[in-house]
């Protein structure tokens, strides 16, 4: 029979544990822990006045942008402004209705007072209603 060899490992590392006010070190090689004081937190010089001087309390009325009042706003309502363009293009669309697309074309920039581009898109959408 052979002997089997036995390998240990020797840890060489160390583990810090990270508390509040202390900060702890085991040393793997011995299994001690150390206890050693935290280093102290720099403060500003703004901080430490402030710590020392207290709440500061300011009025609104003395800030830049005062108080945020909300302005009560009530809607007007709406005036009657007569019938829209695409209202004006159906009833042009309906007094013609076996009239070739130019012509009504024509018809919807004369009438309903339509650019030549906004009269195309008119015919078409109003086409597409009427097929449904």
């Amino acid at each position: 029979m052979t002997a089997a060899k036995k390998t240990t490992t020797k840890p060489t590392a160390k583990t810090t544990i990270k508390a509040p006010a202390k900060k702890l070190t085991m040393s793997l090689k011995t299994g001690k822990i150390v206890v050693k004081p935290a280093a102290k937190k720099a403060t500003s010089t703004v901080d430490q006045i402030l710590k020392n001087q207290g709440p500061i309390i300011v009025k609104a009325s003395e800030t830049k942008a005062g108080p945020k009042i909300a302005a009560k706003t009530t809607k007007a309502p709406k005036a009657d402004k007569g019938p829209s363009k695409m209202d004006e293009a159906i009833k042009v669309w309906n007094s013609m209705p076996k009239a070739q697309r130019k012509d009504v074309i024509a018809a919807f920039i004369d009438k309903a007072k339509l650019t030549k581009a906004g009269a195309n898109t008119y015919y078409s959408l109003i086409k597409a209603k009427k097929a449904k």
